[in-house]
């Protein structure tokens, strides 16, 4: 349920924005470092890499970390990029530190506990909560690029 709603998520910021979603620009990862890197690697070396990038987790932005290194950008000025959890143990410790949205645990637990403590059915449904965005220095304004006649 997580990966289907980080998808359905970023495809709707993209409408909101005025964008098409191009499936080239999408990619499945496995949600490990090593399928950050890849996946990465395979965006920035296609034929039109994007100005930045989305990780459905900070483990995966951690694998894209290392794959721009490796291809000699830099995070922002050349790519921005942005993660989801806010591990505690990786996103702030990322140089730069990476932007990344948080998954609300304390209100998550309490709210199972109140499910629990009021004899709540297992009906299958789905509640959603606010994940805050952490701003650090992983993100900046695209790059110029200049347009020759």
């Amino acid at each position: 349920p997580a990966a289907v709603g980080r998808h359905a998520g970023y495809l709707r910021a993209l409408k909101e924005a005025g964008l098409d979603a191009d499936p080239l620009l999408h990619k499945i990862g496995d949600g490990h470092e090593s399928g950050g890197f890849e996946n990465a690697l395979a965006l920035m070396t296609g034929p039109q890499p994007p100005t930045a990038i989305f990780c459905a987790n900070d483990r995966t932005a951690w694998g894209s970390y290392q794959a721009l290194a490796q291809l000699g950008l830099s995070i922002p000025r050349d790519v921005s990029l942005v993660g989801f959890d806010n591990q505690e143990t990786l996103a702030p410790h990322l140089r730069p530190g990476l932007t990344t949205l948080e998954l609300p645990f304390l209100e998550m637990g309490r709210r199972a506990i109140e499910l629990l403590l009021a004899g709540a059915e297992r009906d299958g449904s789905t509640e959603y909560f606010e994940c805050p965005l952490v701003e650090r220095h992983s993100v900046a304004a695209p790059p110029k690029t200049t347009i020759s006649p």
